[in-house]
């Protein structure tokens, strides 16, 4: 649970602003797997980009707003596109205009847009995207996730990364993606594109960091 820091000379605290419980888990043990995942994005990301960054960031399947806040409050220049159908169980009460309102609570819904989009199809995004976050969304696509995969993929600049948590089905389909695919989802054209691929773990959760070349 995010606790919202008021300016103290002038406003009271907020109330807390809950992200939501995961499926078969509880409210209190979908906090701590938001904590752990904190510590786990978070210095990966400052490894990647200055924290005065101006990026454009895709949290990919945003759910309630969770990592689009991290990503928000890791680059304060940055902007965060929240794309997810808002609809799915593995959250409860996910629907868009509790993720907005979320944002508005955090102070940080002028830097970030929500849209809903299913990951199987193309973003269609024209400019690119710098970095892109997931945290505990794809499994739940099943096979299909490699087609959202290479969507995402297809979605960044040249240079730019994927950082993605997840429980992964396989292992080594999901953590070693093929080192080339043909996909460009901002113009539509397949073109070949390079993907190095480096993973570690932290606690039990798998971090996947795709960068594009």
């Amino acid at each position: 649970m995010v606790h919202v820091a008021a300016n103290q000379s002038k406003q009271k605290a907020d109330k807390p602003v809950h992200f939501g419980t995961y499926h078969h888990s509880t409210a209190a043990q979908s906090d701590e797997i938001r904590s752990w995942a904190e510590k786990g994005f978070v210095p990966i990301l400052l490894s990647l980009h200055s924290a005065n960054s101006p990026l454009r960031i895709l949290d990919a399947g945003c759910g309630v707003g969770f990592l689009s806040y991290v990503a928000a409050k890791c680059f304060p220049k940055a902007r965060v596109t929240g794309v997810d159908l808002f609809e799915h169980k593995s959250i409860s009460g996910v629907p868009m205009e509790k993720t907005n309102s979320s944002m508005k609570k955090l102070r940080v819904a002028s830097r970030i847009s929500l849209k809903r989009h299913d990951l199987t199809k193309p973003l269609n995004s024209r400019i690119g995207y710098d970095l892109v976050v997931s945290n505990l969304v794809f499994h739940n696509i099943g096979k299909r996730r490699f087609v959202a995969y290479e969507n995402v993929l297809g979605s960044l600049k040249p240079g730019g990364h994927f950082i993605l948590a997840d429980l992964f089905p396989d292992a080594k389909a999901d953590m070693f993606f093929p080192p080339t695919f043909d996909s460009d989802s901002r113009s539509g054209r397949a073109q070949s594109r390079k993907v190095e691929s480096e993973n570690k773990s932290f606690g039990e959760t798998l971090y996947n960091k795709f960068t594009l070349t």
